[in-house]
């Protein structure tokens, strides 16, 4: 997000569960809403459904038609429509980045193209940030 903030770019949020609880897109000079972070990280995790989203999203945004997809998540999910997935974003020329938080590695990467897992987002150091930020 601060990348995109710092390149005043157009990005897009979606929080989820085992269901979609918010979309936002944020265009260029606008504020990420606050209450956009606070949706309960207790209900559950269907990752598909989330990519299935944020790669609608792409599609549907023309500011984001040459956007990357960030899956950040601290649980894992039935894979069975993540091959599937991987191909669509791939069709779109989307790189699928993952972050697993207190998580393995392993419960993300069927979805992702590379995988950092950490234990938490506010003491991520330089080194697994610019990993994260190295698209395939």
């Amino acid at each position: 997000l601060s990348l995109a903030k710092e390149e005043n770019r157009t990005f897009g949020v979606v929080g989820f569960t085992s269901r979609i609880e918010s979309v936002v897109v944020v265009r260029r000079g606008e504020r990420l809403p606050e209450e956009v972070l606070a949706w309960p990280a207790d209900g559950g995790t269907d990752i598909a459904r989330a990519v299935s989203q944020g790669l609608e999203l792409i599609r549907t945004e023309p500011p984001m038609a040459a956007a990357d997809l960030v899956l950040i998540t601290d649980g894992e999910s039935d894979t069975t429509d993540a091959g599937l997935l991987r191909e669509a974003a791939r069709a779109q020329n989307v790189a699928v980045l993952g972050l697993a938080i207190k998580s393995n590695a392993s419960n993300v990467a069927p979805w992702c193209d590379h995988v950092v897992a950490v234990n938490d987002l506010e003491n991520m150091d330089d080194n697994t940030a610019a990993a994260l930020a190295e698209v395939p």
